[in-house]
């Protein structure tokens, strides 16, 4: 496993201008650690401050006509919420391509317009979780994939004006792209510097141990993985498919303190609480039960509970964010276990909760 420090200015710009079309700004961040009265350590409140004056002065020098910044970058009604604009139009355009890009937009907008329909259906499918197939998809095909969803027509819709009309919007995403990608690399010595404590702390901890603390995934022994940063999906984790049968993973760069932050603030009667609350969904309890003495992807899983792969990933999300379950990436899928270790340190947390004040 290796970790490469340059971010991909693409996927900057790409959640850059999602967090702004779907209102995510740092003040919407920093109002939920308000709220949450949660005590942010310096070093978190020193990258903060170092990523919003980035983005001030990004803003100060770009101006957008909402309306069309919206329609191309916000997320698409009813899919897994987020706050860097992963389910909008640019971004399902854009994110199969991410590896391809190589510090030129302008030569990757003009490949994305000239690919056939088919490879747009395929990138389409797979950035919104729909299929592990990486082959060209028909048109027949992918029509009824996506109206087999359970996504709100008006989605559905949309998702079919990307398909059809795919050359005209990567060119209008590309022009809203560009410039903010030709800020960040006059900015070049800023980002580098909010980049600086991430860093050190890859360093401090290995690449491995760092991933299993941050994102509770299991790094497969066959699997190459490559781990970059990710400064305006500072709260998110995203993975690629990367070069030479890589597996690129773009980690927030204060996700982990963030992580760390609600772990400090969180007693056993909270936790306990959360656990009830995220397991009195049936169908992720019934997820959690197959599970026992298994592993399973997620085509699977949605094949044996008959959900779409949208809300496979929906519930993994929430139960892998939870500590549960813990995940392995074997080539291109991504297989679900349970993590016995934090069902066993729930299981304590519930016998102290409910059963120590009897026995003392």
């Amino acid at each position: 496993m290796k970790y490469r420090n340059d971010p991909n200015f693409l996927l900057e710009a790409l959640a850059y201008l999602g967090r702004k079309a779907s209102g995510k700004t740092w003040e919407y961040i920093n109002e939920r650690i308000r709220q949450r009265r949660i005590e942010a350590p310096a070093s978190f409140r020193d990258t903060f401050s170092k990523l919003t004056d980035l983005t001030a002065r990004i803003d100060s020098r770009l101006s957008y006509n909402m309306e069309t910044l919206s329609g191309l970058f916000a997320n698409l009604e009813g899919l897994p919420p987020n706050t860097i604009g992963s389910a909008s139009p640019a971004f399902l355009l854009y994110y199969p391509r991410l590896e391809d890009y190589d510090s030129r937009l302008g030569p990757l907008a003009d490949s994305v317009t000239q690919m056939s329909p088919e490879s747009i259906a395929c990138g389409i499918a797979r950035t919104l979780d729909l299929t592990d197939d990486s082959s060209d998809m028909d048109h027949q095909t992918f029509i009824s994939l996506i109206l087999s969803q359970s996504f709100p027509e008006s989605t559905k819709l949309a998702i079919m004006n990307i398909y059809g009309s795919y050359s005209r919007l990567a060119q209008e995403a590309a022009a809203l792209l560009e410039p903010v990608m030709d800020v960040m690399e006059a900015e070049k010595e800023s980002v580098y510097e909010i980049l600086s404590s991430f860093q050190s702390v890859i360093k401090e901890m290995g690449c491995s141990r760092f991933l299993r603390s941050l994102s509770h995934l299991d790094p497969g022994a066959d699997s190459p993985y490559l781990l970059r940063p990710f400064i305006f999906g500072m709260d998110t984790n995203l993975s690629t498919d990367g070069l030479h049968n890589e597996v690129c993973l773009y980690c927030g760069i204060l996700r982990k303190e963030l992580q760390d932050m609600l772990n400090i603030q969180s007693v056993s009667e909270n936790s306990v609480y959360e656990a009830f609350h995220l397991l009195g969904d049936r169908t992720r309890f019934d997820i959690l039960c197959y599970l026992r003495g298994r592993s399973a992807y997620g085509q699977e899983l949605s094949s044996h509970f008959r959900l779409s792969r949208n809300t496979i990933h929906h519930h993994m999300s929430k139960l892998m964010d939870s500590g549960l379950v813990t995940c392995t990436i074997s080539g291109n899928r991504v297989y679900y276990s349970l993590n016995k270790e934090a069902i066993l340190e729930l299981l304590d947390k519930q016998r102290d909760l409910f059963f120590q004040s009897q026995e003392t």
